[in-house]
C-alpha cells in the first residue's frame, strides 16, 4: 500500500471523503442562520437583551429565572443548526465528536456552574432529571403520539431491536455505575465510608468516561450500520453483507445540504455557546430564590421543570421523528442523549470536580437511584420487542408523572 493510500485510509473517517471547495458566501451564511429558524431567532432577538438587562438590575428571581430560560431556547438552536451543518465537512468521527460536545452543552453548563458553587445537590439533580425526562416522557410522548397519529386499528411501530438492546445494555451498565456508590453510603453510612464513597464514585467515573469512547467507537467507526454482517456473510462469494451495508449507508442519507460555510458555523457555535454560558449562570444563581418566592422546592426545579424546559428542542425532534415513522431516529435521539448524560457529562462532572479539588460524588440518594432502577428495567421491558404502540408510551408518561409528583413533595436528602 503506498503512503497516499495509507494517509486516506487513516483520515477518511476522521475527515470524511475529500469535497470541492465551499462556494457558500458570508453574507449568504448569515442570512441561513437567520431564516433557518426565523420565528425563534426573533424571539431570542428580543428576550435575550430582556434577559441581560434582568440579571443587571433588581428584578424578581422568578423574572430573571424565566428571562434567561427564554433566551437559552432560541441560542440552543441555533447551536443545534450551526453544529449539524459543521459535522457534514467532517467525517463520522469528527462529526461525533461535535454532537457530543456539543449536544447536550446547557446540561453541562447547568451542571458545571452548579458544582462551582458547591451545589452538589443540584448538579445531581440535573443529571438525574435528564435522565429520568428522555427515558420516560420524551420517550413515552413519542410512543403515544406516534401511536395514535395518524389513528389505525391495531397500529404499531417497529424500529432495530440489536442497536436498541446495544443501548438499553449500555443503561444497565450505568445504573450498576450509580448504584455502587448509593448502596455503599446506605449500607455503611459512618463517616470513615464516605471517603470510599468518594473515591469509588471517581473511580466509576473513569470507567463510565471509557466505556462512552468505547461506545463512540462501536457506533462510529467498527459497527456504523448496526449489526448487519456475520461471517457467513463477510466472505467474498457472497456479496449479501455489502449489499446489507450499502443498503444501511443509502438509508442514513437524509438528503441535508450545507447552507452556511465552516467559519460562519464556528462564529454561530462561539457566540451561542458564550451567551449561554451566561444565561445558564444567572439560571443556577436563582433557583434558590425562585425556589423561597413559590414554595417549590428547587430540587423539582432541577430535577422535573428544568430538563424538560432546556432540551426542548431535542424533544420536539424525537417526537416529530415518531410522528414521520422514523422510529430507529427517534429512539437514538432519546437513548443517545441520555447516553450522554449518564455516560459524559455525569461523570466529566465527578472529575472536574476532582480537578477543582471539590469532593463531588455519585451518591444520588436511595429514592433517585430506587427511581432509575425501576425505569430501566421499564424501558427494558417495553423496547424488548422491537416495536411500540401508543399504550406503552401512556405508561411511560405516566412513570415521570408519578416521578414529578414525589419530587414536588421530597427534598433532596443529599443537599446540604
Amino acid at each position: 500500500m503506498s503512503d497516499a493510500n495509507r494517509h486516506a485510509l487513516f483520515f477518511t473517517p476522521l475527515l470524511g471523503p475529500r469535497r470541492h471547495a465551499e462556494q457558500i458566501g458570508t453574507v449568504d451564511s448569515v442570512k441561513a442562520v437567520w431564516t433557518h429558524n426565523e420565528l425563534v431567532n426573533k424571539f431570542g432577538v428580543v428576550v435575550l437583551p430582556l434577559a441581560l438587562l434582568a440579571s443587571a438590575f433588581d428584578v424578581s428571581y422568578g423574572a430573571i429565572f424565566t428571562l434567561n430560560f427564554c433566551a437559552v431556547i432560541p441560542l440552543a438552536s441555533v447551536m443545534n443548526f450551526a453544529t449539524d451543518q459543521l459535522s457534514m465537512k467532517t467525517g463520522d468521527a469528527l462529526a461525533s465528536i461535535l454532537h457530543v460536545s456539543f449536544g447536550n452543552f446547557v446540561e453541562l453548563c447547568l451542571a458545571i456552574l452548579a458544582l462551582n458553587d458547591d451545589m452538589f445537590y443540584l448538579t445531581r439533580a440535573f443529571v438525574f432529571g435528564s435522565i429520568i425526562t428522555n427515558l420516560l416522557l420524551v420517550l413515552g410522548l413519542s410512543f403515544l403520539v406516534g401511536g395514535i397519529v395518524p389513528f389505525e386499528k391495531n397500529k404499531y411501530q417497529e424500529f432495530d431491536v440489536d442497536n436498541v438492546n446495544v443501548s438499553t445494555g449500555l443503561l444497565s451498565l450505568t445504573f450498576m455505575g450509580f448504584l455502587i456508590p448509593a448502596a455503599l453510603n446506605f449500607e455503611f453510612p459512618d463517616k470513615e465510608v464516605q471517603v470510599g464513597v468518594l473515591y469509588c464514585s471517581r473511580v466509576v467515573a473513569v470507567i463510565l468516561l471509557l466505556t462512552y469512547g468505547a461506545y463512540l467507537t462501536f457506533n462510529f467507526y467498527t459497527n456504523p450500520h448496526g449489526l448487519r454482517v456475520n461471517p457467513s456473510t463477510r466472505s467474498n462469494e457472497n456479496n449479501e453483507g455489502r449489499n446489507l451495508l450499502n443498503r444501511a449507508s443509502s438509508l442514513n442519507e437524509l438528503g441535508e445540504v450545507r447552507t452556511i460555510s465552516s467559519p460562519v458555523a464556528i462564529l454561530a457555535l462561539l457566540f451561542s455557546s458564550g451567551f449561554i454560558v451566561i444565561c445558564c449562570g444567572e439560571i443556577v444563581q436563582t433557583i434558590s430564590g425562585l425556589s423561597v418566592e413559590t414554595g417549590i422546592p428547587d430540587t423539582f426545579i432541577a430535577t422535573i421543570l428544568l430538563p424538560i424546559l432546556m432540551n426542548a428542542g431535542g424533544h420536539v425532534t424525537a417526537i416529530s421523528s415518531a410522528l414521520r415513522d422514523r422510529m430507529d431516529f427517534c429512539i437514538r435521539t432519546v437513548i443517545g442523549s441520555s447516553h450522554q448524560v449518564a455516560l459524559l457529562i455525569a461523570p466529566l462532572a465527578v472529575c472536574i470536580a476532582w480537578a477543582m479539588d471539590k469532593n463531588l460524588d455519585l451518591n444520588f440518594g436511595i429514592f433517585p437511584t430506587a427511581i432509575m432502577l425501576v425505569t430501566v428495567l421499564v424501558v427494558n421491558a417495553v423496547v424488548a420487542d422491537g416495536r411500540s404502540h401508543w399504550f406503552q408510551g401512556l405508561l411511560l408518561v405516566g412513570g415521570h408523572l408519578l416521578v414529578s409528583i414525589g419530587f414536588l413533595f421530597t427534598n433532596d436528602p443529599s443537599k446540604g
